[in-house]
Order: structure tokens, then sequence, then C-alpha cells
């Protein structure tokens, strides 16, 4: 897999869609958590304890936002989302990405076995 260097001053179309197609989000409590997981893992400060749920660390942690990307604008459908970035430092760009999507996809796995 080749690595993608990312500009710290450049704008980026961030996409990505179920397997096969299939839905990512089932329900409202779907779309809300991965609007949730965009806000909280969207943030260098933000240190969840494991086996703590997302709303419960969000609320114990009083800290300063220090975010890894700028989101301009994003939209969520049943079977994929679509997001306009722009990180604010350059290699910032993975970390959000991974912190965000593999917490998204651990919640869904676990709910939906």
């Amino acid at each position: 897999m080749r690595k993608v260097e990312f500009n710290e001053f450049g704008y980026y179309h961030i996409f990505n869609r179920g397997v096969d197609k299939r839905k990512i989000f089932m329900n409202e409590n779907d779309y809300q958590r991965f609007y949730l997981s965009l806000y909280a893992f969207n943030n260098a400060n933000f240190l969840p304890e494991k086996g703590t749920s997302l709303e419960d660390a969000l609320s114990q942690q009083v800290m300063e936002r220090k975010p890894y990307v700028s989101i301009l604008s994003f939209c969520l459908v049943p079977n994929h989302f679509h997001m306009l970035v722009r990180p604010l430092q350059s290699e910032w760009m993975g970390t959000f990405m991974q912190r965000t999507f593999t917490s998204y996809v651990k919640y869904f796995n676990l709910k939906y076995e």
C-alpha cells in the first residue's frame, strides 16, 4: 500500500461506503454515533478510557480542543458518507481518519454482530 502525503493547505474529499454497498447507518442512533465520533475523535486531547462509552468519556473529560482537521462539510447517507476536510497539520489527517473510522467500525460491528 502506498503512503499518501497530505498537505496542510489542501482540501480533501474523504468518502467511504459499506462492503457490497451495504448500509453503514441502520437507524438514527447510528447517524448520531458517527456524528459524535466526528466531534470526539477530531481532538488530539481526547483520550477515552478503554471500556467507557463515548458519551460517558465526553461528559467526564474537560479539555481544551486541539482538532486534527477542519471539517468543512459532510454528508451521511445510508450506505456511505462524504466529507470535505482540511488538515491543520499535514501528519494529522491519517490520525483523524484512523481514530474516527475505527471507532465507528467497532461500534457498528459490536452492535450488529
